[in-house]
């Protein structure tokens, strides 16, 4: 996690703690723990760091797992911590080079099917989505997804 991309040091999840037997492997237990890290990572506003987070972000490093479920719960975390998330209309950005495929929320898992039962853990994503949808909604949030498929570099 970036955040306002003025720290030396990114706070980094790592990708076992995401697993069922990991620390942060509900929405709740990530979202604590990003809310205790959040007054850290977002300290100034976008107007102020705008140079800085469009260097991160045409410098990132790809990795295997794509996280959507957990990004969404941290990003939601870090914006509630800050004076910008009081604000009607708040947004998040959120980029992604895949589908979700770690930690909760998985869309790998979710597949249009007629006729045939849905897994287990495709209706445990959609119920994941759908109550993430609206607890942004009840915030007056917004949340924008841009993904470039799964050959970004």
């Amino acid at each position: 996690i970036y955040g306002d991309c003025r720290q030396k040091e990114p706070l980094i999840i790592n990708s076992n703690d995401l697993l069922p037997e990991g620390k942060y492997s509900t929405p709740e237990g990530l979202f604590e723990y990003v809310s205790e890290k959040a007054q850290d990572f977002m300290r100034f506003p976008i107007s102020q760091t705008k140079d800085e987070i469009l260097n991160r972000l045409f410098n990132v490093n790809l990795q295997m797992f794509t996280a959507l479920g957990p990004a969404l719960i941290s990003s939601l975390a870090l914006l509630e911590k800050t004076k910008e998330g009081s604000k009607k209309g708040s947004q998040i950005v959120l980029f992604t080079d895949g589908k979700g495929n770690h930690g909760f929320g998985p869309t790998e898992e979710i597949k249009e099917t007629k006729g045939i039962e849905e897994s287990k853990e495709a209706k445990e994503s959609k119920k994941f989505y759908e109550e993430f949808g609206e607890m942004a909604k009840g915030k007056d949030f917004v949340f924008s997804v841009f993904s470039c498929g799964d050959n970004c570099a």
